[in-house]
């Protein structure tokens, strides 16, 4: 109790759980279109929405840094076949290469529950790391799992 004579609750959401997470991505391919170097993910905007929904910054990290690679302005994007699917643009990254890992910060309160299947794309798995152990607290979506309760009706089939 305080001198109002009322309760205060204290709730910090977003505060704990925002920067507790990260979206491991891995660099498909890289291209330049006119004056911009793009390097495409394969995280996209069904993994993460914010960026695209209303502009949100994360932090975007290589997961192994190499200080000899020059460094390069990109728009970074998904595969998503959508001219919306940007993850971030004009972000100064290290030169990025095919296979490299990158990792998109303060995903920890928003990926999971604002990911989505569209495009027919499989949620990634959810891993905690603890010290030099991890564990998958969520497997990687399968295809059967995402057809599991969809139906063909046959009477539709055989619409002259």
């Amino acid at each position: 109790m305080n001198d109002f004579g009322c309760d205060i609750f204290f709730e910090p959401g977003r505060f704990l759980t925002a920067n507790c997470g990260a979206i491991v991505s891995k660099v498909l391919y890289t291209k330049e279109s006119g004056s911009k170097n793009i390097v495409i993910l394969d995280s996209s905007m069904t993994e993460i929405l914010r960026p695209i929904l209303y502009q949100s910054f994360h932090d975007i990290l290589p997961v192994e840094k190499d200080d000899s690679r020059e460094r390069i302005s990109y728009d970074v994007v998904g595969p998503v076949c959508e001219s919306s699917d940007y993850l971030a643009k004009g972000r100064e990254l290290q030169k990025a290469k095919p296979d490299d890992l990158l990792a998109l910060m303060s995903a920890g309160a928003y990926a999971s529950v604002m990911s989505s299947n569209y495009n027919v794309r499989r949620k990634p798995p959810e891993i905690i790391v603890d010290g030099d152990t991890w564990h998958v607290t969520r497997s990687r979506e399968t295809y059967d799992y995402l057809l599991y309760d969809e139906r063909v009706i046959d009477d539709l089939t055989a619409i002259p």
